[in-house]
């Protein structure tokens, strides 16, 4: 694993798939997709042999903005439809398909040394609470919950994604933290979860798409073709995503 732009890049070639001769599709996606877009990556990898998937992972706004400044990517996905309208108006993509959708949800430390049990918990006075950055989508998810659930919640740090997020909760650094369905999914023998009722709980769209200056165009295609597949959709419900709206 090496680091690219101030994103994550993770090339599976290098950790035993193809070589060198293999032809490359790079795809930028939302922190959020982390463990299952490196799913997908492989099972893609399988059925293409000779590809070669690299992945790159940060915060939805960072993705938006490398792409926008030219980052050589072949594929985008964003945790929110607002973030990826950013690409889009700047007309270097294609028409997004939405792919999955995600929910918001709070997560505190095994220890929970804060005792909370209920969401309604958080307005406690002394509790602290984590949250991403407003300019990423799962941080205005969770301001848009705070607010409709009218509790005098004051986080006490933003990081920079949902990953931030859950290191500060299981290191028992905060009493709890606002993150994504899935990603409580992924941790869960290292946080315990906190349901926010179903009137507060905001939910969040995934769109994908191709970047049109992309020299893969083809590959790219096939990609997002695979992801929105019956195979590409049963990785992400195993990571905890919601099918899109009107998928069978």
């Amino acid at each position: 694993m090496r680091a690219v732009w101030a994103l994550t890049l993770v090339s599976l070639a290098a950790c035993g798939g193809a070589g060198n001769s293999s032809e490359q599709l790079t795809v930028a996606g939302a922190a959020s997709l982390t463990k299952s877009f490196t799913a997908m990556a492989e099972a893609f990898e399988q059925a293409n042999p000779g590809v070669d998937v690299v992945l790159t992972f940060g915060p939805s706004s960072s993705v938006a903005a490398q792409v926008r400044n030219g980052a050589p990517v072949d594929v985008v996905a964003t945790a929110n439809e607002e973030t990826m309208n950013q690409v889009v108006r700047a007309d270097i993509v294609t028409a997004p398909i939405i792919f999955a959708r995600n929910a918001l949800t709070v997560v505190v430390p095994i220890a929970n040394r804060a005792g909370i049990s209920s969401f309604e918990d958080l307005d406690a006075p002394n509790i602290s609470v984590a949250v991403c950055q407003p300019q990423v989508p799962c941080g205005a998810a969770a301001a848009q919950t705070i607010a409709q659930s009218g509790l005098s919640i004051s986080p006490v740090t933003r990081e920079n994604d949902v990953r931030g997020v859950l290191t500060k909760v299981i290191a028992d650094e905060v009493d709890a933290g606002f993150v994504y369905i899935t990603d409580a999914v992924g941790v869960a023998e290292e946080v315990r979860e906190i349901a926010i009722p179903a009137p507060w709980v905001t939910t969040v769209k995934y769109p994908i798409a191709r970047v049109t200056s992309s020299s893969r165009q083809q590959l790219a295609e096939e990609f997002i073709a695979f992801v929105t597949s019956a195979v590409g959709q049963s990785i992400l419900s195993a990571a905890g995503f919601i099918a899109p709206e009107g998928a069978p």
